[in-house]
Formats: structure tokens, C-alpha cells, sequence
């Protein structure tokens, strides 16, 4: 999993050409009909995934890849990922720390 969460931050990160854009159209139907089917992520990840490997090409061919980076990045944010993030938000540690505190002084329900 972390191989993916690499190959994503470096999609959102490659540097973009002047040539033509790149449309993720097909990538972002996948990964909302995927989201409609009974919230099917595996699927959405891999609409992810594709969408990362068509950026990365793209960018090596001198393409416009700022739009399909904007739309990397909308798609991993409705799965929580961050991708121009290394660390969690501070929001989230403090969340997860709340509820690790619960469950270590009550134990599972």
C-alpha cells in the first residue's frame, strides 16, 4: 500500500509541461461509480492508481498534467488521503490520540 501512496504523491508532484492537458475524465467516472457501488474502494483505489500512472506518463511526454493533479488530489481527498502531506494533519493525530485514550481506559465495546 505504501508503494500506491508513493506513486500518488509523485503524480501530485511531477513537474507539468506545456503540452496538451490530460484528461482524467474516464478515471473520475471510474473511481464515483465505484463510490456508488455500495462504497466499492478497492475499485476507487485503483481508479487512483490509474489516474497516477496516466499523470506520471503524461508528465514525462511534456503534457499539461495540472488539472488531472488537481483531480488526483479531490478524488485521494474523498478517501481521506492527503497526498502533499507527509504526516497526518495535526487535527487527525489529536482525533486518533481522543480515541485511543477511550478505548485504553474502557477496552473494546
Amino acid at each position: 500500500a505504501q508503494g500506491v501512496v508513493d506513486e500518488l504523491r509523485r503524480a501530485v508532484s511531477a513537474s507539468s509541461g506545456d503540452g496538451g492537458a490530460l484528461d482524467l475524465s474516464l478515471e473520475r467516472g471510474a473511481f464515483g461509480r465505484a463510490l456508488a457501488t455500495d462504497l466499492d474502494t478497492p475499485t476507487a483505489a485503483l481508479a487512483l492508481e490509474w489516474a497516477a500512472h496516466r499523470i506520471l506518463a503524461a508528465a514525462e511526454r511534456g503534457a499539461d498534467v495540472r488539472l488531472a493533479q488537481q483531480a488526483l488530489r479531490e478524488m485521494a481527498g474523498v478517501l481521506g488521503l492527503t497526498l502533499d502531506q507527509q504526516r497526518p494533519q495535526p487535527e487527525v493525530k489529536e482525533g486518533w490520540e481522543h480515541h485511543r485514550k477511550r478505548f485504553a481506559t474502557t477496552g473494546p465495546a
